[in-house]
């Protein structure tokens, strides 16, 4: 039964939906023969490492890169490890907004460029002492002479 280790290697690699997989079909397994006793250190062990997977899909919601399809992906293998919906509402929607405060700051900055732009456009270009004003040409009087 190498449940254990298939689990440690497939979060190492991050692929939690493999690890999540991999313990739900043992996972039936597991409970079957819980009053058997050689199989007590792999269950202990399993559930240990299941907890690191759940902390790992916990880290994961937290990153606030992450993407819709993700959060709801990430979401999906938390409730298939059993973790109780009222957590799962919450890291959902702690995820949700950051996202939404990380957007929100994202578009008052835009808001705040695009207005700054317009109104500078507007109001003509500044010269900040650059550059002179252009003023009229004037007429330099030609090195010849006219007789």
């Amino acid at each position: 039964f190498e449940l254990p280790t298939l689990l440690r290697k497939a979060i190492q690699m991050q692929a939690y939906p493999q690890a999540v997989k991999y313990y739900s079909q043992a996972a039936a397994i597991l409970s079957q023969y819980e009053h058997v006793n050689s199989f007590d250190g792999i269950r202990e062990d399993c559930e240990n490492t299941v907890k690191l997977l759940i902390q790992a899909l916990r880290d994961t919601l937290s990153d606030p890169a992450i993407s819709a399809v993700q959060v709801l992906e990430t979401t999906d293998m938390l409730v298939e490890l059993k973790v109780p919906p009222g957590d799962v509402i919450k890291l959902y929607l702690d995820t949700a907004h950051v996202t939404l405060q990380l957007t929100l700051t994202l578009l008052a900055r835009r808001q705040k460029i695009r207005t700054s732009w317009s109104s500078w456009t507007r109001q003509g270009t500044p010269s900040w002492g650059l550059c002179p004003s252009p003023s009229p040409p004037t007429r330099v009087p030609s090195a010849r002479t006219h007789t």
